[in-house]
């Protein structure tokens, strides 16, 4: 073997595991991400807030993302999400799922 053929080898190798760790990295965040949902929404039932509405949405937004169907349809929403979730204040988060809930009852 040649060096041009052993150094095209090496990139095929690196890149396989680049592509397994990114790979892992994406189903962690999204792991990440359905345990936040389930642990807002735990806080709020044990406060005794009782059911949104939201939460049916976030128990399906969990089920797709789980099932693959959230990133294959509009591409994976989870960088977004998560620099959203940094930025925001506790207010602007708890209107915007009071705005979620009311959509529903609606």
């Amino acid at each position: 073997m040649d060096t041009k053929t052993q150094k095209m080898q090496a990139q095929t190798v690196t890149n396989r595991i680049r592509i397994e760790r990114n790979t892992k990295r994406h189903d962690m965040t999204h792991a990440i991400l359905d345990l936040i949902e389930t642990v807002k929404l735990t806080m709020r039932s044990n406060a005794g807030q009782g059911p949104r509405g939201s939460e049916n949405e976030s128990f399906i937004l969990a089920k797709q993302r789980k099932e693959g169907k959230d990133c294959q349809a509009k591409g994976c929403p989870q960088m977004s999400t998560l620099s959203m979730a940094r930025e925001e204040s506790p207010n602007e988060d708890e209107r915007r799922w009071m705005d979620l809930g009311s959509r529903f009852e609606e």
